[in-house]
C-alpha cells in the first residue's frame, strides 16, 4: 500500500488481484500487460535521455528485476492516462480493503482534478512493478 500526495489531494493506492480485476472490467484491457508497455515507453524515454537507443526488446525486459528507482524520473512524463488507469484501478483495490467503494474512472477523474501528475507517476508505476511484478526473492 502506498499513499501519494499532490497538494491537497491524497489517494491511497494497492497493487494486488482486486487491482488486476477492476482494471479488466473499467478498460477491457490486461493491467499486467499496460504495465509492461508502460514500462516500455519510460525506458525508452531514459534511454534517449541518455543517448541509447531508445529501441529494446520485451524479452530483455525483466520487471521484477529492473531498477526503476535508479531512473532519472525528474526527466520523464508518462503517459497520463496510462498512469491515471492505473492508479484508479490500485485505488479502488485499496478503497475495497478498507471497506469503502471508489466511483468509476471518469468520475474519480473529477475528484482529484487537482493532481499533479509528476506527483504521481512515481509512486503509481512502483507500486505497480513492485506489487505486479514481484520477484520470487524474499522481501
Amino acid at each position: 500500500m502506498r499513499i501519494l500526495k499532490s497538494g491537497d489531494i491524497e489517494i491511497r493506492i494497492r497493487a494486488n488481484l482486486l487491482a488486476l480485476l477492476y482494471f479488466q472490467q473499467e478498460f477491457d484491457d490486461e493491467i499486467m500487460s499496460a504495465t509492461t508497455v508502460l514500462a516500455t515507453k519510460i525506458i525508452a524515454t531514459q534511454n534517449l535521455l541518455e543517448g541509447k537507443a531508445a529501441l529494446f526488446g520485451l524479452d530483455t525486459l525483466d520487471m521484477a528485476a529492473y531498477d526503476f528507482e535508479a531512473l532519472n524520473w525528474a526527466s520523464i512524463v508518462a503517459p497520463g492516462v496510462d498512469i491515471l488507469r492505473l492508479c484508479w484501478a490500485m485505488a479502488k483495490a485499496q478503497a475495497k480493503s478498507e471497506g469503502t467503494t471508489l466511483e468509476k474512472f471518469e468520475a474519480w477523474l473529477d475528484k482529484v482534478e487537482g493532481a499533479k501528475m509528476r506527483d504521481l507517476q512515481v509512486g503509481v508505476f512502483l507500486e505497480a512493478v513492485e506489487g505486479f511484478f514481484r520477484s520470487n526473492a524474499v522481501r
